[in-house]
């Protein structure tokens, strides 16, 4: 860019295959979106990529959320998306739902795979339905009980009788004494079957001495996905000592419990004084499971009452979030993703050129300085928010053909690729000069070149105009603030034709040709491509 005050010139050329690289959202760098339950709670994301040959939808919740359903739709437009008359979106219609147990626990089931049948730069309708649920901390839930919690009787104060709802025939009284197994071993059944066997076929009590109920199930059909807990009201007796061993879904328990009279409450309570256990059960996934119960020690067990309880849940409806299917009711949402590609690959370049695998954070004059190097890196994968203006067209040689007359410009919406190529001497003083050339894989759209007040492309400042739509965030551009004298990197494009200035561009098809010629400030240029399918 300015004045000619010594040369160097670096011409080796190298011949290199540089792979494609993206910005686009690969399965290293998805599409995210939240996943909102119960239309304010973050569970989790929604992600989305493609491969150029299938687009991947995946479910992944957060804390302690698992993953019950799923339903998806993916469209060319909202009104493919099943939906009711009013508008509101019918999930169970969806083309792609799974199901998944609570236990154990999916928070990151494989992704929906849909063939592409979507070209670069279209949009895609995604409706991501989801059940979910997590535990709510000490919190229990009934699941099923055995046997009634009796109650005082209000007149004598006295607990009712406590074991009369299971086999041992009539009911009685709190004073009268109950059944003898001396006399009467009744009938149970084993096992005993939730929600099936009737109440009074569960037997009344276990006897190790005399060989009665001391090994029997209870069998239910159902599961704890969160874990949960098991308690048991019953009776040792008014001497000795009774032993119990229970099992399933957690670690054996024994239970243990000396019998101690107290009088005056009625023979029930005189002779068999109740006691309570609890024991906590680990997490069991959906199926027949089988409760076993030894009596292994004891001349008289009273079972007074048996319950299961569940950790609490909470359910929710989820949606990737996006916009919703209708303004009132129903709160189901959809959101929109771009097909993504590639930038083109670097297929050969001069040996002068260096490729940047990262996005410098500063380009401005004395950011990224290098005498022996003509610095390029990939700046922006994506669809243009606005139109791209840019100088150069095929075959339209910068010193010698100079500005279009024409309005050069890329439609807003197109998906396009840019290379940024960046010159930048070491200090304020010397000189350098570099010719080079870069082939890459496809045809070159067009060069942007302009930026700052000399030579034939003064004041078009194009690389200005573009740093809002194709600039990256992250990178600090020079700004277009002329001042006088011109601030360095107002004068930041190529000088052609100004005075000695050697700087010129052109290309022609995949191929790019420039001269850099650089003294106390920096040049640099856009290459704009076209956006890629993603190869499989």
């Amino acid at each position: 860019m300015k004045r000619v005050i010594h040369v160097s010139i670096i011409f080796v050329f190298l011949v290199a295959l540089i792979p494609a690289t993206s910005l686009a959202h690969t399965e290293d760098d998805k599409f995210v979106t939240n996943l909102i339950a119960g239309q304010h709670i973050d569970v989790g994301n929604v992600e989305v990529w493609n491969d150029g040959s299938n687009l991947f939808v995946q479910y992944v919740t957060s804390g302690d959320w698992c993953l019950t359903e799923t339903h998806l739709a993916v469209a060319g437009s909202i009104e493919q998306i099943p939906t009711t008359k009013k508008g509101n979106p019918i999930p169970g219609q969806f083309d792609y739902k799974s199901e998944y147990d609570p236990y154990p626990c999916v928070k990151n089931p494989d992704p929906y795979v849909i063939p592409l049948s979507w070209g670069i730069g279209e949009s895609v309708y995604i409706a991501a339905h989801a059940a979910v649920v997590q535990p709510l901390g000490d919190c229990y839930e009934s699941v099923w009980q055995i046997g009634d919690v009796e109650v005082v009787n209000e007149t004598t104060g006295w607990l009712e009788n406590y074991a009369d709802e299971f086999n041992w025939g009539e009911p009685a009284d709190p004073i009268t004494q109950g059944p003898s197994l001396a006399v009467e071993q009744p009938s149970y059944t084993d096992p005993f079957i939730v929600g099936t066997t009737p109440t009074d076929q569960f037997p009344f009590n276990s006897n190790k001495d005399r060989s009665y109920a001391t090994d029997f199930d209870i069998e239910r059909d159902g599961e704890l996905p969160f874990g949960g807990r098991l308690t048991l009201s019953w009776s040792p007796g008014a001497s000795g000592q009774e032993k119990k061993v229970i099992s399933d879904g957690f670690p054996e328990a024994t239970l243990l419990a000396n019998g101690e009279p107290s009088p005056g409450q009625g023979w029930f309570l005189d002779n068999y004084p109740l006691v309570q256990n609890s024991i906590e059960m680990d997490q069991i996934s959906f199926g027949t499971h089988t409760i076993n119960f030894q009596h292994t020690k004891g001349n008289g067990t009273y079972w007074d009452w048996i319950k299961l309880e569940k950790v609490c849940e909470q359910w929710e409806t989820a949606w990737g979030e996006g916009e919703r299917f209708t303004e009132q009711g129903n709160w189901g949402m959809y959101f929109t993703y771009t097909i993504q590609g590639v930038c083109p690959s670097i297929i050969e370049m001069s040996g002068n050129i260096q490729l940047l695998g990262f996005l410098p954070e500063d380009v401005t004059v004395g950011s990224l300085e290098d005498d022996e190097h003509v610095l390029i890196w990939q700046e922006f994968l994506g669809s243009l928010m606005d139109p791209l203006k840019y100088d150069l067209d095929e075959r339209r040689i910068a010193r010698t053909d100079g500005p279009s007359g024409d309005t050069l410009e890329i439609p807003a919406g197109e998906q396009v690729c840019s290379y940024y190529v960046h010159l930048d001497n070491v200090g304020l003083s010397s000189t350098i000069f570099h010719t080079g050339y870069i082939r890459f894989e496809t045809g070159v759209l067009g060069l942007i070149i302009s930026g700052g007040n000399l030579g034939t492309f003064a004041r078009r400042d194009l690389m200005f105009a573009a740093d809002d739509n194709i600039g990256y965030s992250g990178t600090t551009y020079p700004d277009d603030d002329v001042g006088y004298p011109p601030d360095v990197n107002y004068l930041r494009g190529f000088d052609v034709n100004y005075g000695g200035n050697l700087d010129d561009a052109v290309f022609n098809g995949d191929r790019v040709d420039f001269t850099m010629w650089v003294v106390n400030a920096h040049d640099s240029m856009r290459i704009i491509l076209p956006a890629l399918p993603l190869t499989p």
